[in-house]
């Protein structure tokens, strides 16, 4: 379908939930929400635009968000975009902000060594930050905690564990040269050196995504409080929060065996999540840009309900969230930058119609 077409049904209340936010998010990314009438240079300067925040937020190759708004969004913008703004505008103007508004998270982090020093990443200087066991921990100017190997310690039993806050994430690169971005409210506990164990075991609270470095001799295994994750060498995340209902498990690259009590599933191929309940295990196909989606800085939700939406956005903006009315059949679709104040988080989610919001100091009241 192309952008005329996308146009004409959106003026028509035709869209698809999908095609609707495709169209709304644009909007919203370029700032025009309070403009109605826009002039021939007002439209062409907003062809510029739109064609900068193509180039700022383009993913990665291998993990690229809402591929078809990109192709759609100029034109879009040259047909109509005044009318469009004046449809929404009233919209927008039901979120109630009663106090400043609230900045992103960021990269924040606490180490704690097998001591029990706790160092704070978020306010440590960059270069060294500790040294035991032959082991350098440095941290660099983009904000990622490396492990150097100098002199491995081979009888070293020492444990380390980086935690990130409410409205924290951090990377860290293991000693064997794996790295983990871990995601906010979660920890990783994981040995100072691996070279007198048989595997490469950590233990993870809530969610992280992994690249393992490769060595058939030893396996790489993320322990959770639910399951078990076996891996050689490869990209996969997990998000094992305490508070959601399922842990899942998801791969990108190689293979992963996941099992629990003991029990193992068959291998995940790429592209594939698993789902753990209290029960049982369920796998099925995903959409990777949408599963792996914070690490690349954005939220995105696929018909998710509101208290699935709203425990992502209150853990990296370190919210309260109250809920008033029935919202139990309430799904939630859309991508935003996760580097977006709250209040512009919020009104994208309002672009659905299905919900109001009110912001009072970092307490959030959702409302049908």
């Amino acid at each position: 379908m192309n952008a005329k077409e996308l146009l004409e049904k959106y003026r028509a209340n035709q869209c698809t939930e999908k095609e609707q936010i495709q169209v709304q998010n644009w909007f919203h990314q370029l700032g025009l929400e309070k403009q109605v009438d826009l002039t021939a240079a007002d439209l062409e300067r907003a062809e510029q635009q739109m064609w900068a925040v193509i180039n700022q937020e383009t993913m990665p190759k291998r993990i690229r968000l809402w591929p078809s708004i990109a192709a759609a969004g100029v034109v879009v913008i040259g047909l109509g975009i005044g009318y469009l703004i004046h449809q929404q505008q009233g919209h927008y103007k039901e979120l109630k902000v009663a106090s400043q508004d609230i900045l992103p998270g960021g990269n924040k982090a606490v180490l704690v060594l097998g001591n029990g020093q706790r160092i704070s990443l978020t306010d440590a200087k960059n270069g060294d930050v500790a040294s035991q066991s032959g082991i350098h921990i440095t941290k660099t100017e983009d904000g990622k905690l490396v492990y150097v190997v100098r002199k491995e310690d081979t009888n070293s039993n020492l444990f380390n564990t980086i935690e990130t806050p409410a409205g924290g994430q951090y990377q860290v690169v293991l000693p064997d040269g794996s790295t983990v971005m871990l995601n906010t409210a979660s920890s990783l506990t994981f040995p100072t050196s691996f070279a007198s164990k048989n595997e490469r075991r950590v233990t993870l609270k809530g969610e992280a995504y992994f690249e393992v470095a490769k060595n058939k001799n030893k396996p790489f295994k993320v322990i959770t409080e639910r399951q078990e994750v076996v891996v050689l060498g490869t990209h996969f995340n997990i998000n094992a929060y305490a508070d959601e209902d399922l842990t899942l498990t998801t791969l990108l690259e190689g293979s992963v065996q996941v099992s629990k009590a003991g029990k193992s599933i068959k291998n995940l191929v790429p592209g594939e999540q698993s789902a753990l309940s209290d029960h049982q295990f369920t796998v099925k196909t995903v959409d990777l840009e949408t599963a792996v989606s914070w690490q690349n800085g954005r939220f995105t939700f696929e018909n998710e309900s509101v208290e699935a939406v709203m425990r992502q956005i209150a853990r990296w903006y370190d919210i309260e969230v109250i809920y008033k009315g029935d919202l139990s059949n309430v799904k939630l679709m859309g991508s935003v930058s996760r580097k977006k104040k709250l209040s512009e988080v919020l009104r994208v989610l309002q672009l659905s119609r299905k919900v109001k919001f009110k912001v009072e100091g970092r307490r959030v009241t959702v409302m049908p």
